[in-house]
């Protein structure tokens, strides 16, 4: 690398007036022109520099002679404003609108300032990441910079709730610890892991994992000793802030396919404490809703042979007297899983069966 490229550092304005922490590495052969390869990233681009690309790209890819490009998107190291972990897409990418920022714009604007800038370039550009890059990859595509001619998103985030926090509906506790390094902003421009005090909170405990999460009880708990202000964990929503939906999902069932309905999956571990609460304060909710079935899922094992207990929470159904007025059900609520709500009802079934969506297929196991 060092032989055959010349390093510089850039601050790239954005339209906004954000400046992102740019390291390009440009061929030192100068009988041709090339293209980019850029990689976006929140794991810190400086970790490319000094000419240490180790693999990332490929040494077939550097022999190969692109103008490499790695940046610290917005809020991130050396890069300036703020962080957001999936920034949601502006359609349009109205250059006139200042202020309608995503990763969409701020590749298309360090897309055309590369191309207007940097000495040596084709005009034509390649982007590549795995996670967070490939996110970064990805959300680059709508309303893309014409330079952009290849995009290579590799096991991109997307849907955080259920791909990465919640495996099949139980939450992934290993993940607990990462929640440090993306949900508490930088103060200052930096090349070091300024959430690193953070992610110390969980040096002084039992390093045995099973055991630690064991003692810990349920999540609110960790929201208490660990992550009582990192923004990334109540946006995934743990229980602390179970008022708040982020997935849903519908299923039919039988004979009530036509009524309201849906799914919402918890492990096992969070049950009792998370399901009560959530399920008191949803039902609640749904008060003026006849025939609202609300099912709370709680599963065990992995696909296909998981098993899996389903919760019904059903609010009151419509009848009318002869004179009008309303009745409701009066169906006795089983014990476990309380309900508050005046005439709502909840009972319980094992179900082993799962469409291909992940959703469970209640089609032919409830009978009501």
């Amino acid at each position: 690398m060092r032989a055959n490229y010349d390093k510089f550092e850039y601050q790239i304005p954005m339209r906004d007036g954000v400046k992102l922490f740019t390291i390009v590495y440009v061929p030192k052969d100068k009988s041709a022109k090339y293209p980019f390869l850029m990689n976006r990233t929140c794991y810190n681009a400086s970790r490319y520099g000094e000419f240490k690309t180790g693999t990332h790209p490929s040494q077939f890819l550097v022999h190969d002679k692109y103008i490499l490009v790695f940046q610290d998107v917005r809020g991130r190291y050396m890069s300036e404003g703020t962080f957001d972990n999936m920034r949601p897409n502006v359609p349009g990418n109205d250059l006139k609108n200042k202020q309608a920022i995503d990763e969409s714009s701020d590749t298309w604007d360090t897309i055309d300032w590369l191309v207007k800038n940097v000495k040596g370039n084709n005009g034509n550009v390649g982007q590549f990441g795995i996670s967070y890059p490939g996110f970064y990859t990805a959300a680059a595509l709508p309303d893309a910079h014409p330079a952009l001619k290849a995009s290579s998103p590799q096991a991109p985030i997307s849907d955080f709730f259920f791909d990465d926090f919640h495996h099949q509906g139980a939450f992934l506790e290993s993940y607990t610890t990462a929640f440090g390094v993306f949900g508490y902003q930088k103060k200052e421009q930096t090349r070091d892991n300024w959430f690193a005090p953070e992610m110390k909170r969980f040096e002084l405990h039992e390093n045995d994992g099973y055991k630690f999460f064991l003692e810990q009880g349920p999540l609110k708990n960790i929201t208490e000793k660990f992550h009582y202000d990192n923004f990334f964990w109540q946006q995934i929503d743990m229980p602390s802030g179970v008022q708040h939906v982020h997935q849903v999902a519908a299923a039919r069932v039988g004979p009530h396919a036509n009524r309201a309905q849906f799914v919402l999956r918890f492990g096992a571990q969070e049950s009792h404490t998370l399901g009560s609460d959530f399920a008191d304060r949803y039902t609640a909710r749904c008060q003026g809703v006849a025939n609202f079935n609300f099912y709370l899922a709680i599963g065990f094992g992995t696909l296909p042979n998981r098993l899996i207990t389903v919760h019904r929470f059903q609010t009151p159904r419509k009848q009318t007297r002869s004179n009008g007025s309303l009745l409701t059900n009066s169906k006795k609520r089983t014990r476990g899983l309380p309900s508050h709500v005046p005439g709502s009802s909840r009972d319980a079934f094992t179900i082993s069966r799962f469409s291909e969506s992940g959703v469970p297929d209640l089609s032919g196991n409830v009978r009501f």
